[in-house]
């Protein structure tokens, strides 16, 4: 009896055959994910962005990004100590530090001001905060900045660069200040060439700052975030950093402060 042997393609071929359809897919997925990323970027370009942005006017529970700014400033504002509470970038500046906080405030596109007097109070915010409660009380300047969304029960998709945390830009008065306090939960705390007695700055996210200062009493609390110090610091100085980097320079003998 003889058996005819059977044709069988061989494995090789059907393999390179499965391939090209793999291949071919991911082409065509490669293509159409291409095409959607020019028509986003052809979306922001022409406007798509700002659409975006003005989505949350139509939803309360949306934020979709700072919307507009706004500012208030305040002039010839009395005081003889700081309060400042919630959330925000806070500059304080003797009016002689007025360029070292312009050039700030230019490279971080803040609060536009041209010029720079004592008791001058500066505050910008985005939609997605509440505007900024300033107020002096008893000597005291009192500031509340806090997000509109702080109760939570909403959605946050912020597509721009900006999101919109207030700005307060403090100029005091050419004199020792009492005090200083700012209980900051997300911001930025800068303090340039002042003098005041004693401070008490705490922030749960951004870095500390402090420049040319002069206090008897200081102390400083920062979850994240770097803290700088430099100026003469004639009493109890304490620093706390969980997480960040801490830059002291002190005059001081090494004798005179530890480090833990």
């Amino acid at each position: 009896m003889h058996l005819k042997p059977m044709h069988l393609k061989p494995k090789r071929k059907k393999g390179v055959k499965n391939m090209s359809r793999i291949a071919k897919f991911f082409i065509i997925c490669g293509a159409v994910f291409i095409l959607g990323i020019g028509l986003v970027i052809a979306g922001f370009a022409t406007g798509g962005l700002k659409d975006i942005d003005n989505i949350s006017d139509k939803y309360d529970w949306l934020d979709c990004g700072p919307g507009n700014i706004q500012t208030e400033h305040k002039t010839a504002l009395e005081f003889n100590s700081i309060n400042v509470e919630g959330s925000a970038d806070v500059i304080i500046a003797d009016p002689s530090e007025w360029t070292e906080v312009k050039n700030l405030i230019e490279d971080e596109g803040e609060a536009s001001m041209t010029t720079a007097e004592a008791g001058d109070v500066v505050t910008c915010w985005g939609e997605n905060y509440e505007k900024p409660d300033v107020k002096v009380e008893e000597g005291v300047l009192k500031i509340n900045s806090k997000s509109a969304w702080e109760d939570g029960g909403h959605i946050s998709m912020n597509f721009t660069s900006d999101d919109g945390i207030p700005d307060i830009i403090i100029i005091c008065p050419d004199s020792e200040l009492t005090s200083i306090k700012v209980n900051n939960q997300d911001g930025d705390t800068d303090i340039y060439g002042v003098k005041f007695a004693s401070g008490d700055i705490t922030t749960a996210n951004g870095d500390i700052d402090l420049a040319s200062v002069t206090c008897r009493q200081l102390n400083i609390t920062n979850s994240n975030g770097d803290v700088g110090l430099d100026g003469t610091f004639t009493g109890d100085t304490s620093v706390k950093a969980d997480e960040g980097d801490v830059e002291f320079n002190t005059s001081a003998s090494r004798a005179d402060y530890s480090i833990d």
